[in-house]
């Protein structure tokens, strides 16, 4: 059985119907700079887990149309804004609940792609919830594989990285993802943008003040490291180098460290 899914009534379910990437201008949090009070591009995406019959009537499903038109009146009905991401899908669960979505789970990302100055990629944030408004940190769905709690998209930095005497004098570009499981354990959660930021130049500073010969060793060290700084249950760590084939758009390695293993 595949342990990505849950099981239910001794099945796994895995059929969904999903929206993904509406957009929206809102007030979330902080933005890249600190401001309380501007707007962000905001991207919400939602994957509504249950049973697809097959039979072709809208009725027998939920209708993804209904599901988006739910969730654009009910942010664009918060002319104030939101204090933090966690408050956007705080509403969309209950828009889930008051709307009578039905359905055995629901998945949510919220991607704010400005939210950091020094990420490409900016922020996604991802949570699943079951029934009675229970949420699991711990993601029982299959993308949950990509990501976890929190991703931090493409981080540009330079390093000597390589084996090669030219690739140990100048230093080359390189990608970097996180994608982050939070320890709730430790502490105040770390779903607060500012944190996210201190992460994200902690991760620059640590990879462009290193010079390793291999990915796999700088993703390992960078894991270990940004485990030791920040309360995170697991932290997964994606190096890619672009121009280390001339016909290949980009070679890498990717590592995931355990708390456990650094204590």
């Amino acid at each position: 059985m595949d342990r990505s899914v849950t099981p239910f009534a001794g099945r796994a379910v895995i059929d969904n119907v999903f929206v993904e990437n509406l957009y929206f201008s809102a007030v979330v949090g902080p933005d890249a700079w600190g401001r309380n009070d501007k707007h962000q591009q905001v991207l919400v995406s939602v994957y509504w887990y249950n049973d697809i019959s097959g039979e072709d009537n809208i009725n027998s499903t939920l209708s993804y149309s209904k599901m988006s038109k739910d969730i654009i009146e009910a942010i664009e009905g918060h002319k104030k804004g939101f204090p933090s991401v966690q408050a956007v899908m705080d509403l969309i669960l209950f828009v889930a609940v008051d709307k009578n979505w039905g359905g055995t789970a629901l998945e949510l990302e919220i991607h704010l792609p400005k939210a950091l100055l020094q990420a490409e990629g900016g922020l996604r944030y991802r949570r699943g919830y079951v029934p009675h408004g229970q949420a699991t940190d711990r993601m029982p769905f299959p993308r949950s594989k990509l990501y976890p709690n929190t991703v931090i998209g493409d981080i540009h930095a330079a390093c000597i990285i390589g084996i090669n005497p030219h690739e140990r004098e100048t230093k080359q570009q390189i990608k970097v993802q996180l994608a982050i499981e939070e320890d709730l354990e430790a502490g105040s959660p770390m779903g607060i943008k500012s944190h996210w930021q201190g992460l994200t130049k902690n991760a620059l500073e640590i990879v462009e003040a290193s010079a390793f010969q291999t990915v796999e060793a700088l993703a390992a060290n960078l894991g270990d490291s940004l485990l030791h700084n920040w309360p995170a249950k697991t932290i997964t760590v994606s190096v890619t180098k672009p121009f280390a084939q001339a016909f290949v758009g980009g070679s890498g390695a990717q590592v995931t460290r355990y708390k456990e293993m650094t204590r």
